[in-house]
């Protein structure tokens, strides 16, 4: 038991430590989107599968000693694809979709060793029972998903704060060699003790207990439906906040950890109150859902514990009523495949299919909803409920709550399609314009991504072409352009300004241009280069120069200048966001010395940092502080119309420039905690959390 245990806790620590292991290391390398979580899910899923039908096969088809030796040569033979770091070669140049280059990159990198380590827990669980006859292996079960909840819980708290991300992935390859050890020791009293009559033994009695479609069904839907729940939730969250492995590792944590409670400790699972449980916290993130005016006050805190209370008791109830109909040892193979065919299906639906067919997020809905369709489909086909008495009236109050949810969550929907002009879905998220009334009984067009504003224009056409809502000329950027501008006079100089801007939105900036002016901006988006050509008139009628460049920003920069291309800007903004939050490999001490070199000896970059979570201040003026820069922290409180309360930093070696920046600065705030500098191998964005 003890060597069996151990071998299937460390491959069940290591198979959920690379996940967000790997998907931080290439989340840089398009464009620090939520979706690279989510395809990455989807990609794992899938090889769970794949190692789940690789030990149903082999177990109905080898004998229990040629299964030990062909898993052997093949874990012997991954050792040659340590370590596990992607390679440079393999970034994205475009020419095939995110989802499908995030796919191939996966497989390459820890394709093979992932399969074999996913394949580790049922393998091993199915010989103990073949060892073993009459005793449930299902303690071992709990025992791998405890693993997977400390390699989950400790990739934010301990790896990713003490190592960088290259690091990371050769200190995971020296554990899988120690794991393929491990199993090395645990399988020679599997090979000693297994006769081959055992084996047959075993293949004959698999033919005697069978499990109805029916409750294959519920198997996969279940399953299915748990996996959605985890994906759509941490969609919600990652689009409003940041993209983050702890916002990734806490709703997957959950979710394991309530496969250890139902599956290791069943007895904890009373329908009634998990029933009850679910039902409040559907209702608290309804409410949550309901209010966008509430969801912008509502503290981080407060967000997270409401989607993750959700996410746990829809995965309470999901695993509950799997172990609840759970088969005989003899088909325990089977229903780990069928659980693994269906949260497959569930990340295949919420990556290819929900983009498809839906302009929002509304698979979280549609989840919810399910969650409770399922349980009332087992409550109604529980034998053991069928003398209950209380039974009929308390399915009819259960059906009618499930038609109000629908109900409420249906309106949700229909709501955010009131005064949308057209909403669209993408790999980077979920963008709407939409027109509103200001207090002044202007109409202001908004461009939405989630529930942030990434660029508004108010309608009225004799005040189109003023800069709002982040941009103001009170704004950073709107106080670089100024000043350059009385610099270039002071100095008689006519020359006109180069402007470069990471970032599109809805190409606010263009209106700060003048004839002569070239103002180039990168969006990693097509979807938002076109909302804004189409629905905003900013590039149509600014006076300079405009061209947009499609592709993420520092892989097209560095293109530039390995083709000779300096740009030579006199003002860089770096304006790109992934909901709230900027992306971080966007602030790192490596792109800040690429902005550098596409900038004139003299110029300024602006770096826009509003944010309602994160305060970015003491990053970016520790960049500059380490690259010998000149930094002044802008507030702008936004008080006309259409205009937002915003915040930048500007960057400066030209002494001049930066001494009339501080004219109009605001004074930098104490801190007694530094971060960290930020690199491309380290970011660490738990240490800039605001403290609300």
């Amino acid at each position: 038991m003890m060597p069996l245990a151990t071998a299937i806790f460390l491959g069940a620590f290591l198979l959920f430590q690379v996940q967000p292991l790997i998907a931080r290391y290439i989340l840089p390398w398009f464009g620090g989107s939520p979706a690279v979580w989510t395809t990455a899910m989807l990609f794992f899923q899938v090889m769970l599968l794949a190692g789940y039908a690789y030990t149903h096969f082999i177990v109905g088809r080898l004998t229990l000693r040629r299964q030990v030796t062909v898993h052997l040569i093949l874990l012997l033979l991954t050792l040659s694809l340590m370590p596990i770091t992607p390679q440079e070669s393999m970034k994205p140049d475009g020419s095939i979709a995110p989802q499908g280059a995030i796919l191939l990159l996966l497989l390459f990198s820890v394709g093979m060793p992932y399969l074999l380590i996913a394949s580790t827990a049922p393998l091993l669980q199915s010989w103990y029972t073949k060892l073993r006859p009459g005793r449930s292996p299902y303690g071992l079960y709990a025992i791998s998903n405890t693993g997977s909840v400390l390699g989950l819980l400790t990739y934010p708290l301990l790896v990713e704060p003490l190592l960088g991300s290259l690091s990371q992935t050769i200190v995971w390859s020296f554990g899988y060699g120690t794991f393929i050890a491990i199993i090395a020791w645990a399988v020679i009293p599997v090979y000693r003790l297994a006769p081959e009559t055992l084996d047959t033994q075993t293949s004959r009695s698999t033919t005697q207990t069978r499990t109805s479609l029916a409750d294959q069904t519920l198997w996969l839907a279940l399953s299915a439906c748990g996996v959605v729940v985890l994906l759509a939730a941490t969609n919600q969250l990652c689009k409003d906040v940041a993209v983050i492995p702890l916002l990734w590792v806490l709703p997957l944590t959950l979710y394991l950890l309530s496969f250890v409670i139902s599956f290791g400790f069943p007895s904890l699972y009373f329908r009634p109150l998990w029933a009850t449980l679910l039902l409040v916290s559907v209702t608290a993130v309804l409410w949550l859902l309901l209010q966008d005016n509430v969801q912008g006050s509502l503290s981080l805190y407060s967000q997270i514990f409401i989607y993750s209370a959700v996410v746990f008791t829809c995965s309470i109830v999901c695993h509950g009523e799997l172990f609840r109909l759970r088969p005989n040892d003899n088909q325990l193979t089977l229903f780990y495949l069928m659980l693994s065919i269906g949260g497959a299906l569930g990340g295949v639906f919420v990556n290819l299919i929900a983009p498809l067919i839906f302009s929002g997020y509304w698979e979280f809905h549609l989840s919810l909803v399910a969650t409770f369709i399922l349980l009332g489909f087992c409550v109604t086909n529980d034998e053991s409920l069928a003398s209950k008495m209380w039974l009929t009236p308390a399915m009819v109050v259960g059906w009618v709550a499930i038609g109000g949810l629908s109900f409420l969550l249906t309106s949700h929907i229909e709501s955010k399609g009131h005064d949308t002009l057209v909403a669209h879905r993408s790999f980077y998220g979920i963008l709407r314009v939409q027109d509103t009334p200001a207090m002044s009984g202007l109409q202001i067009r908004d461009l939405m991504h989630g529930r942030i504003n990434h660029g508004s224009q108010i309608l009225e056409k004799s005040l189109g072409g003023r800069p709002i809502s982040y941009y103001g000329p009170d704004s950073g950027i709107g106080i670089a352009v100024e000043t350059s501008r009385q610099i270039a006079s002071d100095a008689s100089s006519t020359a006109p300004l180069r402007i470069g801007v990471v970032g599109q939105g809805a190409s606010t900036i263009a209106a700060f241009g003048k004839t002569g002016d070239l103002i180039r901006f990168y969006e990693i988006d097509p979807v938002v280069s076109e909302i804004a050509e189409t629905y905003f008139t900013y590039l149509s009628e600014s006076q300079a120069n405009t061209e947009v460049i499609i592709g993420d920003a520092r892989i097209t920069m560095e293109a530039e200048l390995a083709a000779g291309q300096y740009q030579e800007y006199d003002i860089l903004a770096v304006d790109a966001f992934s909901g709230d939050g900027i992306p971080v490999h966007l602030l790192t001490r490596e792109a800040l010395a690429l902005y550098r070199q596409h900038l004139t000896p003299h110029g300024v970059i602006a770096v826009h940092i509003s944010n309602k979570y994160f305060d970015l201040r003491p990053v970016v003026r520790l960049l500059a502080d380490t690259a010998g820069l000149h930094s002044a922290w802008i507030e702008d409180l936004g008080m006309r119309v259409g205009e937002s309360e915003n915040d930048w930093v500007l960057l400066t070696h030209n002494s001049e420039l930066y001494e009339r920046l501080l004219v109009r600065a605001k004074q930098w705030p104490q801190r007694d905690d530094k971060p960290t500098l930020w690199t491309d191998d380290y970011a660490n964005l738990l240490e800039v959390i605001w403290h609300r």
